[in-house]
């Protein structure tokens, strides 16, 4: 309010009435002439057309002009404070509040007088201050109305932002739900694997254990294959044994023969008397002969055997080196099982950890369900606000 108060003219209570009517036809723009005390602090108003009014009426300048202004003052101004703003001035008025404007008013600094103003003055700084109101008013009209555009061209954008992220949703969680069904028919295959790997090891496991057993037994058999050519080299030594005594024999028998042929010869000598060593002397030869035809026959049997024991000998002595080739293929093959049922294992083992990635997949797909859903609440939510600020922004 202080800065629509006029500073004006001022009067002391002292100052008679003919002082108030000189001022006012010297200063003829003055209007208010505020009455104050030494301290500067209002006690009255006179209002110039009140004034005048009053002493043009008969008598009244005779009565009044030498007697004190406080008899012509009004003693119950509007006292306002220069720091009130205007709006709030004038709303009091609006409300009843405040009374008997048309007098104007005195405006004041902690309770000193600081000028007067009118009804005049505080519609024009009303107007003043409603058309700067106004100004300000259409440009942050205008400002809200481009904000306002803004909202909605932003909210047409979520929106569409909003409906594409839906579609999206949508189009992942079906992708999540085929990869879904995927992962549970491949873990089903998994586990198929997984129960077919452990039949198959247990098998090779057996099988393994089958070799073992008969990489044994055939090490046994060339054990007893290598005693039994060690046999036959005895047979085959006795053999030659049995032929050197043969040999003895032969000679005994050719001796025997010898010795028949002699007492044959002695019993002719001797005639008559040597008839019956005759005889013996025959069935001597004839022992000698029949001795050396069976070691003959024999020999020939010892060397039929020897050759067959050679044979055997050989045969065996292949056998054996077969058997000796076979066991260490059996041990190859024991080898290359051993590898193959540690392969077998550690497949088992990755099929194992891949069924465990494919149980973190799943698991993974099922958030990604689970955070699509929440996503698409979200959505729905944002459309309902969306539409609501739509609606709010175009009721605005």
């Amino acid at each position: 309010m202080g800065s629509i108060a006029r500073t004006g003219i001022t009067l002391l209570p002292s100052e008679c009435g003919a002082a108030v009517m000189d001022l006012f036809r010297e200063e003829e723009t003055v209007n208010l002439v505020c009455v104050v005390d030494h301290d500067g602090s209002p006690l009255g108003l006179i209002d110039r057309q009140h004034f005048l009014s009053l002493m043009s009426s008969p008598f009244s300048y005779a009565l009044y002009h030498k007697r004190p202004i406080t008899l012509l003052m009004d003693e119950n101004p509007i006292i306002v404070d220069a720091r009130m703003p205007i709006p709030v001035f004038t709303q009091k008025i609006l409300q009843g509040v405040i009374h008997n404007i048309h007098n104007g008013f005195v405006v004041v600094d902690r309770g000193v007088y600081v000028g007067t103003a009118t009804p005049f003055d505080l519609f024009q700084a009303s107007y003043l201050h409603s058309a700067r109101i106004s100004v300000v008013l259409e440009e942050k009209t205008q400002t809200l109305s481009d904000i306002f555009e803004d909202i909605s061209n932003t909210t047409k954008s979520i929106n569409t932002g909003a409906r594409s992220l839906q579609d999206e949703s949508d189009r992942l969680s079906e992708r999540n739900r085929i990869q879904n069904r995927n992962l549970e028919k491949s873990d089903d295959k998994i586990k198929v694997i997984i129960n077919n790997t452990e039949s198959e090891c247990a098998k090779i496991a057996k099988s393994h254990g089958y070799i073992k057993a008969a990489t044994k037994d055939i090490e046994n058999s060339c054990v007893k294959i290598n005693d039994t050519i060690e046999d036959f080299k005895d047979i085959s030594k006795i053999s030659s044994d049995i032929d050197g005594i043969l040999d003895i024999m032969s000679d005994i028998s050719f001796q025997i023969n010898i010795l028949g042929i002699n007492a044959s010869i002695e019993a002719a000598h001797a005639g008559v008397y040597g008839a019956g060593f005759s005889v013996v002397a025959q069935e001597v030869r004839n022992l000698a002969d029949v001795t050396s035809s069976s070691l003959e026959t024999i020999r020939s049997l010892i060397g039929d055997s020897k050759t067959t024991i050679g044979n055997c000998l050989e045969t065996m002595n292949k056998n054996s080196d077969a058997l000796l080739e076979i066991t260490k293929k059996v041990d190859n093959i024991s080898l290359l099982f051993e590898e193959f049922e540690a392969f077998a294992q550690n497949q088992k083992n990755d099929i194992l950890s891949l069924n465990a990635i494919m149980d973190d997949v799943r698991c993974s797909t099922h958030n990604n369900n689970e955070t699509v859903g929440r996503a698409n609440d979200i959505c729905g939510v944002l459309f309902s606000n969306v539409s609501d600020l739509a609606r709010l922004t175009q009721q605005i």
